[in-house]
């Protein structure tokens, strides 16, 4: 939900700077987790993560490409196609793919579904370099020196700092960083915070949109993005009953359950043609944002789940056949 709507919020042209860490945030925590694991089979650990991740946002794609193409808007084909394929997110990773196909503004959060599938990519490779190697704090450390030079050199044709920070997130979760976090790390990371912050609030007011601004925010994501992972840490070393009340609490789990295709939905209707805050007075399209948002991330799950048993049973019947005959 864009805070631009809201012009009488206190601070609003900054809090998008504030909240815009969320992919950064899921993509560390991401590999964070698949650090502390060990994939036996990766192609079929692949095969769900595809069902999981892209399933939802194909589908949604398909109900949005239809709604458009009936409402006579135009669509090349291989737009269509990029999207039907889960690889919208193609356009933000190399700038290449811009002159093959176009985004859809309406589905512009669906980039990361692509970008977390291609980080998947990135698991066996760093399963197997980080169970060869002893010290993987030095290896963790000069991974992000050469990925920041790496992401600064290349930045003007491709980003690499989404698959950087997942690998980052790999290799801390292998030495179980968080559970290291104590009040030195967590003032030290807190004070780099504000100043990034500061840094990408005051670049982003002067530098919107221009190479600069896209290798700062490469540089800074990483720290900015995982602050809040840090405090959490922290805050559960010091007080183990208030995090685990609160991740207990119903509201708080349903809320998990719906928050990716909350995520996925909530850009067709604040975003492109079907952006309601266009066509309607503030109070009407907020009601109908949020409403909408809510009834949106509700079907999708709900379709996506059914389609998403129907695929690995059908999978695993075919499995077993196989192996029996």
């Amino acid at each position: 939900m864009s805070f631009k709507y809201y012009p009488f919020i206190p601070g609003h042209e900054i809090l998008g700077e504030f909240f815009s860490c969320g992919v950064q945030l899921f993509i560390f925590i991401s590999g964070y987790l698949y650090g502390g694991k060990v994939i036996e089979d990766f192609n079929s650990w692949y095969l769900k993560r595809i069902i999981k991740v892209s399933l939802p946002a194909i589908i949604l794609s398909v109900f949005i490409i239809i709604l458009s193409l009936t409402m006579k808007e135009y669509l090349s084909y291989t737009t269509i196609v990029a999207y039907l394929l889960d690889a919208e997110g193609l356009l933000f990773v190399c700038h290449f793919f811009r002159f093959i196909f176009d985004e859809i503004d309406c589905l512009g959060p669906l980039w990361f579904t692509t970008v977390i599938m291609l980080c998947y990519l990135l698991v066996p490779f760093l399963q197997k370099i980080t169970l060869r190697i002893q010290r993987i704090r030095l290896f963790t450390i000069l991974t992000y020196i050469f990925g920041i030079i790496a992401t600064i050199v290349l930045s003007k044709y491709i980003s690499i700092s989404y698959f950087l920070l997942f690998a980052i997130g790999y290799c801390l979760g292998k030495i179980k960083w968080l559970d290291m976090i104590d009040f030195k790390i967590f003032i030290i990371h807190t004070v780099l915070f504000v100043f990034l912050l500061i840094g990408r609030i005051i670049v982003h007011k002067y530098y919107d949109g221009t190479l600069l601004y896209l290798q700062f925010i490469s540089f800074c994501s990483f720290f900015i993005g995982t602050w809040f992972i840090t405090a959490l840490s922290y805050v559960q070393k010091k007080n183990i009953k208030l995090i685990s009340n609160i991740s207990d609490n119903a509201v708080v789990k349903t809320l998990d359950k719906y928050s990716f295709y909350v995520y996925l939905v909530h850009g067709v209707l604040c975003m492109g043609v079907f952006n309601v805050y266009e066509h309607m007075p503030l109070p009407a399209a907020t009601f109908v944002f949020v409403i909408g948002t809510i009834v949106l991330s509700f079907l999708l799950k709900n379709i996506s789940e059914t389609a998403q048993n129907f695929i690995l049973k059908r999978s695993n019947q075919i499995f077993k056949n196989t192996n029996n005959s």
